[in-house]
């Protein structure tokens, strides 16, 4: 099949768009649910992580030594909620995935064709994935 090379390029310039975006949208939902639950783990813990903290900070005013026994004894019965915020905050999506550095080098190759028409399959054939592209 001939694919007009202008329409090609505007059409891979509107699927890396779309790629970006939907990245985009994924990275600020995961920010999101992140933070969420963030605030919720920070409102669950927070009396126990402050009880902690006084008597911990109360055995160092006395110049007391802080054991490994001491760190239930300060948590109370809190010890069993107050498991440590252990997940990561989300990484900022990189500038070009793999699929839209591939669809860029497809339109770097069009944009140096001088032919108004290109056949699907020659493309294909050089290793460009017009069929996940085109549909």
């Amino acid at each position: 099949m001939k694919i007009n090379r202008l329409e090609l390029i505007e059409i891979l310039e509107e699927r890396i768009s779309k790629s970006q975006t939907e990245r985009q949208r994924r990275y600020e939902k995961a920010v999101q649910e992140y933070e969420a639950a963030e605030a919720e783990y920070f409102n669950r813990t927070r009396d126990a992580w402050m009880a902690f903290a006084t008597t911990i900070t109360e055995k160092i005013v006395k110049k007391e030594i802080i054991r490994q026994s001491d760190i239930p004894r300060a948590l109370a019965h809190s010890w069993s909620s107050i498991n440590v915020f252990e997940k990561t905050r989300p990484v900022a999506p990189v500038a070009e995935s793999e699929f839209e550095a591939h669809l860029r080098a497809l339109i770097n190759v069009l944009n140096k064709t001088t032919d108004k028409e290109i056949s699907t399959y020659s493309l294909e054939k050089m290793g460009f994935p017009l069929r996940r592209v085109l549909k």
